[in-house]
């Protein structure tokens, strides 16, 4: 595509090549000059269309323009089209179906695990924590416990790591083969999560993500979910928050029925000896 020249010499080259729909496409640093630009194009008969810069206003998930009431609208940061309407209903239907399945087929496994946590973890079984899902609402997430009851207390809120003391050994085994994430499947039928999804985190630490990383709130307009991309592919644990809500938010714009389902193939071969499960 040819480049004609500083935009000084407009009037020069809309007499030469006289086109029939000039584009106007700005950024948004430079959208101070649409004003001017729209005055001099309107001495020819040309049809004028302005390109809205939607990625310089700081959002694009979902971008995109609508009228309402005759008014032209820009939205910076919507919901996905599957987390609304009739895509919604069927992604919830599935969930609901889904968590009853393998909370029926497995509820044996459910006994034994909870049989193991009473005799060597000690407190209640399930143990319950505040995370940040839907709207950037709080609700309580259902894990077995791993630690004896005021573990937490000496440090405060912090993410496991390999060399985390605080659980017991039945604690660790359940970490690392994840099964103590199990109960969350009651969250499912609740309605606090969806099978797959961006993976929830506690306020304390949404609160530092949305400050140091552009974007983070994007995964809250969707569910938040038992697994997701970036657990099947590594992102899980005390690892780095960056490549995480890139894949996060990956799935969040390609999201499908079929991605949903090799989602959860990829936990069940994944999930039960993921390194970064402690």
């Amino acid at each position: 595509i040819p480049i004609l020249g500083p935009m000084a010499d407009l009037d020069t080259w809309m007499e030469r090549i006289k086109p029939q729909q000039v584009f106007v496409a700005l950024p948004m640093e430079r959208f101070a000059r649409l004003k001017g630009l729209i005055a001099q194009l309107q001495s020819h008969c040309t049809t004028v269309r302005v390109v809205a810069d939607l990625g310089g206003l700081g959002g694009n998930l979902n971008a995109s323009v609508e009228t309402f009431e005759g008014l032209p609208i820009v939205n910076v940061v919507d919901k996905p089209d599957w987390q609304t309407g009739a895509k919604a209903g069927a992604k919830r239907l599935f969930d609901v179906a889904f968590a009853s399945v393998i909370l029926v087929v497995l509820s044996p496994l459910f006994l034994l695990l909870a049989m193991g946590v009473k005799l060597f973890v000690g407190g209640s079984v399930i143990y319950r924590q505040e995370r940040v899902g839907l709207d950037g609402r709080s609700f309580e997430i259902f894990k077995f416990r791993t630690m004896p009851p005021g573990s937490e207390a000496p440090t405060g809120p912090v993410w496991a790591s390999a060399r985390d003391t605080r659980a017991t050994p039945f604690g660790r085994f359940l970490r690392r083969t994840s099964l103590d994430e199990m109960p969350q499947f009651f969250n499912v039928l609740r309605g606090d999560l969806s099978v797959v999804g961006p993976r929830p985190e506690r306020p304390v630490f949404v609160n530092r993500f949305r400050r140091q990383h552009p974007g983070y709130h994007h995964r809250h307009m969707v569910q938040a979910g038992v697994t997701g991309l970036a657990q099947v592919r590594g992102w899980r644990g005390n690892t780095a928050i960056e490549p995480r809500i890139e894949q996060d938010l990956e799935y969040i714009e390609n999201r499908t029925f079929w991605l949903d389902l090799k989602i959860i193939a990829l936990t069940v071969v994944r999930g039960f000896r993921d390194p970064n499960a402690y």
